[in-house]
């Protein structure tokens, strides 16, 4: 008698042994199961047209996919410079499907004139070509700030480069001090978006 109990005593410490050790894998396989990565939406701020209209931020990637350059403004002679660079690529972007724009601090009075007036280091007026980038004005940094471009508390801006889906969501993003100019990654990028589930990403972040 004293022998089958101690029998049974030993299998019910195997049992939960057994169970405890089936935990502890499953907790494992658990904590290295992969995370599906997430994207940032865009937050449906307000900016400006050229013509000085208010247009809500998801009225401009809602019928296609968007370029987003953000730019220091005209006063800015390397962010001209990497808007005409942009604006020579826009059309190849525009027939894979995207639409490209850029915003900045700059009023629709100032975005007017910089397309309206040849000027060699504060106008995107091309000799031979078009300008193909549609122009938004951010005059109170709102749209900046939430894409993370402009820091409030110290008044600082940042140069950034967006593709957003239709949906809203960021799909790549790079924000530097210095103006973006790696088309060919730009390129590589969007490619990669069609390509592959939305559960991939793109992205890099610099300050």
């Amino acid at each position: 008698m004293f022998l089958q109990g101690l029998q049974r005593i030993f299998f019910l410490i195997g049992q939960y042994a057994l169970f405890g050790a089936i935990s502890v894998l499953s907790i494992v396989a658990c904590s290295h199961k992969p995370s599906e990565p997430t994207f940032k939406r865009v937050p449906d701020v307000l900016v400006r047209t050229v013509q000085g209209d208010t247009v809500r931020l998801s009225q401009l990637y809602k019928q296609a996919p968007i370029v987003l350059s953000v730019y220091l403004g005209v006063g800015c002679p390397m962010c001209v410079m990497s808007m005409k660079q942009l604006s020579q690529h826009a059309y190849r972007f525009k027939s894979y499907g995207w639409a490209v724009v850029g915003l900045s601090n700059d009023t629709p009075e100032d975005n007017r004139t910089a397309l309206a007036e040849p000027n060699l280091d504060s106008s995107f007026v091309q000799p031979g070509g078009a300008f193909e980038i549609e122009l938004f004005s951010d005059s109170n940094h709102y749209a900046m700030e939430a894409l993370g471009c402009y820091r409030r508390a110290l008044d600082t801006e940042r140069h950034g480069m967006f593709l957003i889906d239709t949906a809203g969501f960021i799909r790549f993003e790079r924000i530097d001090k210095r103006p973006f100019q790696n088309w060919s990654m730009l390129t590589d990028s969007m490619k990669a978006i069609f390509m592959k589930p939305r559960s991939s990403t793109l992205s890099e972040l610099v300050y």
